[in-house]
């Protein structure tokens, strides 16, 4: 995969960086269970900067321009069966999803 423009959020820069361990802050370390810890707070770690807020699933759209319903598929809707979700879980679904069928 070659690397995209980091810059500035964007489906492939998000599935690039939870594929590549040495682009998340040096401080983040992996749980899907958190919102600060999962693919939502590495793209606000990396990107957005909230401070007193969490950014949703809805955020996430808005954000990568994708639908309301893509983004909670990807983000929220992986762990149906009690399994660990890993990054490459995260990375995937975005990988998948074509970002002008919204």
């Amino acid at each position: 995969m070659e690397k995209p423009d980091l810059s500035k959020p964007s489906v492939a820069g998000l599935a690039y960086i939870l594929r590549h361990k040495e682009e998340w802050p040096e401080d983040f370390h992996w749980d899907f269970n958190s919102h600060r810890t999962c693919a939502l707070g590495l793209m606000d770690r990396k990107w957005v900067h909230t401070k007193s807020w969490v950014l949703s699933s809805f955020d996430a759209a808005h954000i990568l321009h994708i639908s309301g319903r893509k983004a909670f598929h990807i983000f929220i809707g992986l762990n149906k069966d009690g399994t660990e979700v890993l990054p490459e879980d995260i990375a995937a679904r975005l990988e998948a999803i074509n970002v002008n069928d919204n």
